[in-house]
């Protein structure tokens, strides 16, 4: 059903009314006026029939003859606007103003003279055969000695009341549809008047509906429609300040459940995803992506997820477990607690799942594993044989002076290892701590004297196997430093360097200034080191030739500390090699440039 605007379900209402009541005013009055108009030639029938009774009867109280009937109506026909007829009491017409009394036919059945007849004086409303129009009659008796001997009768036609009856119409009319024209314009006014508020407060309401709550309706009009705006603005403004305060505590909710590191997912009772944060995101590697209202099995083909999920959604206790999430590169170790989600009254509408980020915990106990493995077996080699030549020696080895001196020798050697292994694991140790609590304590130095007080400690071991370590740096570079700790990994890098270099060769250290950073590299023209192990060489305790590390008293700890030295420094470090061409050890630290007043200040201090 088309639906009208309000202006036109009121205003043709009020325009039929107005018609309406028109039309029954105009009926009325015409009514009235014909009446009227009536009653007056009544009067006037009356008047001119008394007139012509005194004209017929004589002085002595008799009549005329009829000759002088006949021509006192024709003449007193003429002379006035009315049709005189005069008959005797048997019908017979003797005078007539307008027709010939000869040919006229007997009136004694006409109602009005039958009227006369019975004594009562009426007009009557009749059509006239005689002159073919409608005529109003009245006739009186004349009566002689008490017997009725003529009856006159006195008649005026009928349109005489029509013109009057028209003219008064067409005054009406005339006036009816000024009347009409100004209602309609009025109710027109009245209409859009009523209407106009409703439009203003429709338009209000279709801007509240469009979110634009800050808008208020004009109070004015009647006092129905301003209280009504008022209430409509009253609840605009309380709805504005309610959606607020949900808008407030629904962006407060998503900034906590975002902000947490456990990832945080709610299903309903269809598995249809109506909650996830950030983190679920990121763990269940659906980061990116618009997934409110999928079903979670369309999302993660996960059994172990789907099967806590449904526990979950089946019991009312606690579920937890451990669920394994593949993609990419790498999967992800997710620790798993899963509940019935339940509404305010209690009534089960789906089920809640945290996960917890397991991935790194299960790596470092792994890598604790390792390392508790690693530290075991390294420390049991030495130990196992130095308890091996003891005992020998206890057994009477001792007694022979070169098999003691050669046993001893091979002691004093497995302890010295077993001593760097210690070493190694204490500086270890005291760089992760100073690179978790940030304590490590960095002065702003020249980088050249450090390198070369490093090249300085390892001079003699390079010169025993005739290798020259060339120097490349710009005396101005300098940068924030810890400088023991930085000596130390350019100490390891250039041992190994000159360990794994063949007689005669060459070893080259250089630092140079490259986008924002410093890069220290160390270079041999070693042997080379396979791609595969480029990856894990900076693990502790991996070695990529493990008989010749141990023949060379290397602990397997060397490059760790380098890369951990570079991590408390804010840096990094990387390798590159290929068999039989050399390797390529670097440590890339921040670079930190301060004026030259604080530079010249700094090495003063040196």
């Amino acid at each position: 059903m088309k639906r009208q605007r309000l202006l036109w379900q009121i205003f043709p209402s009020y325009v039929l009314i107005i018609l309406l009541s028109l039309c029954m005013v105009t009926w009325f009055a015409l009514r009235r006026t014909e009446r009227m108009y009536q009653s007056q030639l009544e009067r006037e029938l009356l008047s001119q029939t008394l007139l012509l009774e005194r004209a017929i009867r004589t002085p002595d109280g008799g009549l005329l003859p009829e000759a002088q009937v006949a021509l006192l109506c024709r003449d007193l026909g003429q002379r006035l606007p009315v049709r005189l007829t005069v008959l005797l009491a048997d019908g017979r017409v003797i005078g007539d103003s307008d027709e010939d009394p000869a040919v006229m036919e007997n009136h004694i059945r006409r109602p009005e003279v039958q009227a006369a007849i019975a004594r009562k004086r009426q007009v009557v409303d009749r059509y006239s055969s005689t002159v073919q129009k409608r005529m109003l009659y009245m006739v009186t008796p004349l009566s002689v000695d008490g017997k009725d001997v003529m009856y006159v009768r006195v008649a005026m036609p009928f349109t005489d009341i029509d013109e009057a009856i028209g003219d008064v119409f067409r005054q009406f009319a005339g006036a009816a549809l000024v009347a009409i024209l100004l209602a309609v314009i009025a109710g027109l006014l009245v209409a859009r008047r009523l209407t106009k508020p409703l439009e203003s407060m429709r338009q209000g309401v279709l801007r509240f509906a469009q979110g634009d709550l800050s808008y208020r309706l004009p109070v004015s009009g009647s006092v129905e429609m301003a209280e009504l705006a008022d209430a409509i603005n009253r609840m605009a403004s309380q709805l504005d300040s309610r959606l607020h305060e949900l808008a407030h505590e629904r962006n407060t909710r998503t900034a906590v459940f975002d902000s947490m590191s456990e990832g945080l997912l709610a299903v309903d009772e269809q598995r249809r995803i109506i909650h996830i944060n950030q983190a679920a995101l990121r763990l269940l590697k659906l980061e990116g992506r618009q997934v409110i209202g999928d079903q979670i099995e369309t999302l993660v083909r996960n059994s172990g997820l789907q099967r806590m999920l449904k526990q979950a959604l089946a019991g009312d206790e606690l579920v937890d477990g451990d669920v394994e999430i593949s993609g990419g590169r790498e999967s992800v170790q997710l620790a798993v607690r899963g509940t019935a989600l339940r509404n305010h009254e209690g009534m089960r509408i789906g089920a809640l799942v945290v996960m917890q980020d397991m991935t790194r915990i299960r790596q470092l106990e792994k890598m604790r594993q390792d390392f508790v493995a690693n530290v075991s077996h390294e420390l049991k080699t030495p130990i196992t044989s130095i308890k091996g030549f003891v005992e020998t020696l206890m057994d009477g080895a001792a007694e022979d002076p070169v098999a003691r001196t050669r046993f001893l020798g091979i002691v004093a050697r497995q302890a010295e290892h077993l001593n760097a292994i210690v070493a190694d694991l204490l500086l270890l140790s005291s760089v992760e701590h100073q690179e978790r609590t940030q304590a490590i304590r960095l002065e702003y130095l020249p980088m050249r004297p450090l390198v070369e007080a490093a090249i300085d400690v390892c001079r003699a071991q390079a010169e025993k196997r005739r290798i020259t370590v060339q120097l490349e740096c710009d005396p101005q570079l300098a940068t924030d430093l810890s400088p023991h700790l930085f000596e130390q990994a350019l100490v390891n890098l250039l041992d190994n360097a000159i360990k794994y270099s063949g007689e005669d060769s060459a070893v080259t250290v250089a630092a140079v200034r490259r986008e924002g950073e410093i890069m220290v590299s160390v270079l041999d023209n070693g042997s080379g080191i396979e791609q595969r192990h480029l990856e894990r060489i900076f693990e502790r305790f991996y070695r990529v030739d493990k008989g010749r590390s141990r023949q060379l008293g290397g602990t397997g700890l060397g490059l760790s500390i380098v890369r951990h030295i570079a991590m408390a420094h804010g840096g990094r470090v990387s390798a590159e090699s290929r068999l039989g061409e050399g390797s390529v050890f670097r440590i890339y630290l921040p670079l930190r440039e301060r004026n030259s007043l604080n530079t010249n200040n700094s090495l003063a201090e040196r």
